[in-house]
């Protein structure tokens, strides 16, 4: 493996230059508590944020930091055929179905259901990570931020149901 999130943050111009590094790994670094850690103390360097002194700009970079580094977990083992489908899919809940569909015309309900229990494999294993954090703020982003995609994979198992393809 190369670079940590958080040397890549650290070195980053911003937002888009760090998502584009961490998008270009296509998850291949390491993600374990420590490395969550590190990525957290690099964030609040960069972003600083206190409970006396809240910066709500500040609180929501490291929301978007915390959600780029999970998307790309819970991308892995995802063939890169859906890769970037999965990802629009997720950041735009208003076209979930209609990508599903998609997916489904396709590839298939079975592969596409393969694809939706890798996803939720991979959310459920990078959650066990996060809750192996000690207590404080840099656990409190990474559980806001996980939030998220389990919000999205709720949708995405009632969008399924719609179409009848779902349990």
């Amino acid at each position: 493996m190369g670079l940590t999130p958080a040397e890549i943050l650290s070195s980053a111009a911003g937002l888009e230059d760090f998502q584009k590094s961490i998008c270009s790994l296509k998850g291949d670094f390491a993600f374990e508590p420590e490395d969550m850690q590190q990525l957290g103390k690099v964030y609040f360097i960069r972003f600083p944020d206190t409970s006396d002194e809240r910066n709500m700009d500040n609180i929501r970079m490291g929301y978007r930091i915390v959600r780029i580094c999970i998307l790309e977990k819970v991308l892995n083992g995802i063939s890169s055929r859906y890769r970037d489908t999965v990802r629009e899919m997720l950041d735009n809940i208003s076209m979930m179905e209609a990508t599903l569909q998609k997916m489904i015309a396709l590839a298939g309900v079975e592969e596409v259901k393969g694809v939706i229990s890798a996803l939720e494999r991979n959310l459920d294993r990078i959650r066990g990570v996060i809750d192996e954090l000690p207590r404080g703020m840099i656990k409190e982003r990474f559980v806001g931020g996980i939030s998220k995609f389990y919000n999205g994979m709720y949708l995405v198992n009632e969008a399924m149901k719609r179409l009848g393809h779902g349990e």
